[in-house]
């Protein structure tokens, strides 16, 4: 299901970079990406499903590395916008900060959904107001990020496709509570 979902929200907002562009050359390469997406998820899928590489192990979502993911993400999202607004350093140089910092002190597979997590800092004041939706927009891409593991695994784009999801999940749960 949520291979699903994640496919639908990769082509839509592909779809929305292919409208928005008037020119014929950019359409085409846009063309050409949705293509390799869409290649990329059929490989996915039938790698997962023939290769049956999803064990009953890796279904299990409380092991101690999905909760220091799930948690830790909260906290890059939440530092990296902290260091971005309240700080005043922009958001490239608090995602930079939190990226190196997380490759310094953590391993490899963690540092990289920390790094990606920060993305979540990176936006502005008015699409993430305050430091507390950052954290909450920053947990709920670590949950992306935890069901996306295998998902446009060896394919460019999946850090800025999983962050723009929980941004967008995020703003649709605040529209909807008035917040």
């Amino acid at each position: 299901m949520f291979f699903i979902a994640y496919g639908l929200i990769s082509f839509s907002l592909l779809f929305l970079v292919f409208v928005q562009n008037l020119h014929l050359y950019s359409r085409i390469i846009t063309s050409i990406v949705i293509l390799l997406v869409g290649i990329g998820l059929i490989h996915n899928y039938y790698e997962i499903k023939w290769l049956n590489k999803i064990k009953a192990k890796d279904i299990r979502f409380m092991t101690k590395n999905n909760i220091i993911i799930f948690t830790g993400s909260g906290l890059a999202a939440l530092l990296t916008w902290y260091i971005n607004h309240n700080l005043g350093h922009g958001s490239l140089v608090a995602s930079g900060i939190v990226g190196v910092i997380s490759a310094l002190v953590f391993p490899a597979n963690l540092a990289g959904a920390f790094y990606t997590a920060s993305f979540v800092g990176m936006s502005s004041q008015a699409i993430i107001p305050s430091a507390n939706i950052a954290a909450l927009t920053g947990l709920i891409a670590g949950l992306v990020i935890i069901f996306s593991k295998d998902i446009y695994a060896g394919l460019g784009g999946k850090g800025g496709t999983s962050i723009a999801f929980s941004t967008q999940f995020t703003r649709i749960i605040l529209n909807l509570f008035n917040i």
